[in-house]
């Protein structure tokens, strides 16, 4: 399992714990020894798909993450490339 994918899977876990996207960032952050605002930039795209895909399913089982994950690994990536410049 890569880092990019053990984060969207941690993120996913708290966010359907109900964890607010501000403590999920900074704990993981603390944690993994990566920058805020990159788990942050996740975990906001997560949630939103999360919120879309109980929309669709009535509100019950939480919709699916892998839908967005190209979108997920593109905003890290661009996260990441702004870091390093």
């Amino acid at each position: 399992m890569t880092e990019e994918e053990l984060l969207r899977r941690l993120v996913s876990e708290q966010l359907r714990a109900g964890e607010s996207v501000s403590a999920v960032s900074r704990a993981l952050a603390q944690q993994h020894g990566l920058p805020r605002g990159r788990i942050y930039r996740l975990a906001m795209l997560l949630e939103s798909q999360l919120r879309s895909g109980a929309a669709k399913s009535g509100g019950g089982g939480g919709g699916d993450l892998t839908a967005g994950d190209d979108a997920a690994s593109r905003v890290t990536q661009a996260a990441e490339k702004q870091q390093q410049q």
